[in-house]
């Protein structure tokens, strides 16, 4: 999972981890609601997030926009797609979810 996001937390950390926790028992509900249907992972636990993230500071907006392109196209970078926006869970898709970004110089 990529994402770009704008906080005012404090220490990331904690945000990350909450933000880990939180969205690993909502994918572990709907694959357990996704089984009943139809198959699904056999093991859902043997899902996990990596242990570390990485960030970075954008600085303007040349960087906000590699970063976008960047999260936006990664999967069809690595082959996990044959065209650019056919990635299903890609907020490419999902324009009207996304908050607009602010880039503020100090």
């Amino acid at each position: 999972m990529h994402i770009l996001l704008e906080t005012n937390e404090k220490d990331l950390s904690s945000f990350m981890k909450s933000f880990k926790r939180n969205a690993i028992r909502d994918i572990r509900t709907m694959l357990i609601r996704r089984r009943r249907l139809q198959s699904a992972p056999a093991d859902i636990n043997q899902i996990k997030w990596q242990r570390n993230f990485h960030d970075e500071f954008i600085r303007d907006t040349q960087q906000r926009n590699n970063a976008l392109a960047y999260v936006s196209y990664n999967a069809w970078r690595h082959g996990m797609t044959g065209e650019m926006n056919d990635w299903p869970w890609s907020s490419v898709h999902y324009p009207h979810l996304l908050d607009p970004m602010e880039i503020w110089f100090s």
